[in-house]
């Protein structure tokens, strides 16, 4: 099986992915079929498509999830340069998508929506959540709670004298000019979009999970996060993944078959499986 893509009507822009299980991908479904929960991905800076996001996508559809990618209103310099309020948009018209089984017809049970983001998309995520009331779960991926937790100090300094700064694409290992719209912006909603805060606003059911070798974000930002939640250690969990970077080894170029998305590209399985579980449990409260 090979993901497919889906698009919004009426906006225009690069398709986002989908993830089918297996038993679902007859067309139409029978009318017996189980239908499935439904799980949309947010991915970090840089991400259009491949390395991690798309990678845990073909393991939850293993799992037996429907998983979408938010669908990116641009590419290139255009998907670089859209900021989180845009982001957020991609994310809550990849929930309508679901919601309303414009693309997974009669697949996907609307009563079990969750929403998953990796590093910058962790701060999408958890915002999406504090205000969409059909998500019953968020799951927050190396994701940092503040710019200054994110950004590397000079990339700061560059963009507060109103200079563009270089960021490293480690998915590809391409180095990008970056101006700092999306870091002032950020820093303008710091306290609207710091997770700790966002998450305890939000569905109970928040899972943070993090690699201690995470080389981008401190794992502290988790950690402490998720000990400022309410319903810490009961419906808020955290993971510590021992010795997994910022993208859990997940690799660029891969191409979009699903079977290696499920393989090498990606060697941090108990990634897949914490999500997996955290949402099993969610589903199932």
């Amino acid at each position: 099986m090979n993901p497919s893509t889906w698009s919004f009507p009426g906006v225009e822009g690069e398709a986002g992915e989908i993830f089918l299980p297996e038993d679902t991908t007859a067309s139409p479904p029978s009318a017996s079929a189980e239908r499935a929960p439904g799980v949309v991905l947010v991915g970090d800076i840089f991400q259009e498509r491949a390395g991690l996001i798309s990678a845990l996508g073909a393991r939850l559809a293993d799992k037996g999830l429907v998983a979408i990618t938010a669908a990116p209103s641009g590419r290139g310099d255009r998907f670089l340069g859209r900021t989180l309020r845009e982001r957020e948009a991609e994310a809550g018209r990849a929930v309508t998508a679901l919601f309303e089984r414009m693309v997974a017809a009669g697949t996907v049970d609307i009563r079990q929506l969750a929403i998953v983001g990796h590093g910058l998309g962790g701060v999408v995520a958890a915002s999406c959540a504090a205000r969409d009331a059909r998500l019953r779960a968020a799951v927050l991926i190396a994701a940092p709670r503040s710019p200054g937790a994110f950004f590397p100090e000079a990339a700061r300094i560059a963009w507060s004298r109103q200079k563009t700064a270089r960021l490293e694409d480690r998915l590809v290992g391409t180095v990008r000019e970056v101006d700092g719209s999306l870091y002032l912006e950020w820093k303008s909603r710091a306290d609207e979009l710091d997770s700790a805060r966002t998450a305890a606003r939000s569905v109970p059911n928040v899972l943070w999970v993090h690699g201690t070798a995470d080389e981008v974000v401190s794992p502290d930002e988790s950690r402490s996060a998720y000990f400022r939640h309410p319903e810490a250690g009961r419906r808020a969990r955290l993971v510590l993944v021992t010795g997994a970077g910022h993208d859990f080894g997940a690799q660029g170029g891969a191409g979009p078959s699903a079977s290696a998305l499920r393989g090498a590209t990606f060697v941090a399985p108990a990634l897949a499986e914490a999500v997996s579980g955290f949402l099993g449990e969610a589903f199932s409260s």
